[in-house]
């Protein structure tokens, strides 16, 4: 739920994690305010044709910095449970973690969820894929997938 993001986005204070600003609704539309304002995503940088050549020492930097990130994330008993190129956003030379939407409160550390999650079929572990049960393993799980379309 809204709600549950927000309460997520909150216990959120990590260098790669977006940091919650406000919230509101207007219209009948619930918004987010975060820091830092994106300029773009990783998917979007992926997307660039292969002519122009992906900075490797950025890359590297970057994996290790959303490596963290996750770990954070982890250690405050959260399962982000949507990582995504979609879900990381650029700023100069920065990367971020966003989207704490269908985000988790675990209550062990390698505690298993029994429910059904949305999930992006190209990035989700196989154990989500088939409904089986999960934790913050898949995660891990959706970043590797990531790093290996950053190479």
């Amino acid at each position: 739920s809204f709600h549950q993001e927000v309460e997520i986005m909150k216990r959120m204070s990590h260098p790669h994690i977006v940091r919650f600003v406000a919230a509101y609704e207007q219209n009948s539309s619930l918004s987010l305010v975060m820091s830092p304002v994106a300029q773009s995503t990783l998917k979007h940088y992926l997307d660039i044709p292969n002519g122009q050549s992906r900075n490797q020492s950025r890359i590297h930097k970057w994996t290790g910095c959303l490596s963290s990130a996750l770990s954070y994330i982890h250690g405050s008993r959260i399962r982000h449970a949507d990582i995504k190129p979609q879900n990381i956003l650029l700023r100069e030379e920065d990367v971020y973690i966003s989207d704490f939407g269908i985000s988790r409160v675990v209550s062990e550390p390698d505690s298993d969820s029994e429910s059904i999650s949305p999930m992006t079929p190209l990035y989700a572990a196989l154990e989500i894929a088939e409904r089986h049960l999960h934790g913050r393993k898949a995660d891990v799980f959706s970043l590797g997938c990531v790093f290996v379309e950053m190479l």
